[in-house]
């Protein structure tokens, strides 16, 4: 997952379960998250290295029980860059499909998860990949 996780937590924050069917029709659910960590290695800034600080990005798991989770191979999967050295939090994730699009609503926040920002939204095409939502989401 991220490239370093910080024993001072939280680790994980802001849970939102996402109940799906995969391609085989087997029910499943996508564990959407905020996590802390870095997502990247120190920069150099005016010659120096200097570490980039932990913020909360999105993370991604599955599960086919609800109890194990298995951590999406690419998580976070969603982070935000500013200056492309500064690294945002971003927090409450929820997911939805609509018409023809994936919708990932989050609030911005600073770094440290302080000072909330601003509601958002990334918008994804969809793809079937994402296969079809459960009875229970519609």
């Amino acid at each position: 997952m991220w490239a370093c996780w910080h024993a001072k937590g939280p680790w994980i924050a802001s849970p939102f379960v996402e109940p799906y069917l995969d391609a085989d029709g087997s029910p499943r659910l996508r564990l959407w998250f905020a996590g802390h960590g870095t997502e990247s290695g120190p920069s150099t800034q005016f010659g120096t290295p200097t570490p980039t600080p932990p913020d909360y990005s999105i993370g991604l798991a599955v599960s086919a029980d609800g109890a194990a989770f298995i951590p999406d191979a690419y998580d976070p999967v969603f982070d935000r860059t500013t200056d492309f050295i500064n690294h945002p939090s971003e927090l409450g994730p929820a997911v939805l499909s609509f018409a023809d699009r994936r919708l990932l609503y989050y609030r911005r926040a600073q770094a440290d998860g302080s000072a909330g920002e601003t509601l958002a939204v990334a918008v994804s095409p969809f793809t079937p990949k994402w296969c079809v939502p459960s009875v229970a989401t519609l």
